[in-house]
């Protein structure tokens, strides 16, 4: 399943951004940080947002994982 989510998000398969939010946003997920990666391949300012939210996690991994993208953006 990890890797079907980052795949939705790499091609920008319809209904992505809304499935992969879910899964991200929720801290039960098992799979958060794959849909976090595939909001990483599709990119924009929707995604951005989800990255600064979840930047301060409580969940340390998906907090790393989210400033990540956002450092990344900052050096395009």
């Amino acid at each position: 399943r990890g890797l079907a989510l980052e795949l939705w998000g790499r091609f920008d398969m319809p209904g992505a951004f809304d499935m992969l939010y879910a899964i991200a946003t929720n801290p039960a997920e098992p799979h958060r940080l794959d849909a976090l990666r595939g909001l990483g391949w599709m990119g924009g300012e929707r995604c951005r947002a989800v990255f600064e939210r979840l930047a301060g996690d409580e969940d340390e991994e998906v907090a790393e994982l989210a400033r990540w993208y956002l450092e990344g953006e900052n050096d395009e």
